[in-house]
């Protein structure tokens, strides 16, 4: 088993550094550089091509995106029920600082898009 898990690790270790250098290799050099505007098919662009991120929006994703991280470690409760007390008192309290600090953002008004 081990001879296994060596020989795939050293697979993957000579598919690394052949993507390593393939990626050298094909490096072409910028020599002027270029602008940043976009291109529209040789127009003038109408707005400028770097937008700002609003900061409220930022704030909206991460959450979304830390409660769906919760979400898929609470969905192995429904499915299993083999666990130990130790996951299931680690993941309330992880529900709790989570829920503790949804609190807080709502506190401070970070979660309203409208100011």
């Amino acid at each position: 088993m081990s001879f296994l898990s060596l020989m795939f690790f050293l697979a993957m270790v000579v598919c690394g550094a052949i993507f390593v250098g393939f990626n050298i290799l094909s490096v072409k050099s910028v020599e002027g550089g270029g602008s940043s505007d976009p291109f529209e098919c040789g127009f003038d662009p109408l707005g400028g091509a770097r937008v700002a991120l609003s900061l409220r929006f930022f704030v909206l994703v991460v959450l979304f995106l830390v409660f769906d991280v919760e979400i898929v470690l609470i969905l192995p409760l429904i499915i299993f029920e083999g666990f130990s007390g130790w996951y299931y008192f680690s993941l309330s309290l992880i529900f709790i600082i989570l829920i503790l600090g949804l609190g807080y953002e709502w506190s401070e008004g970070s979660l309203s898009w409208c100011s």
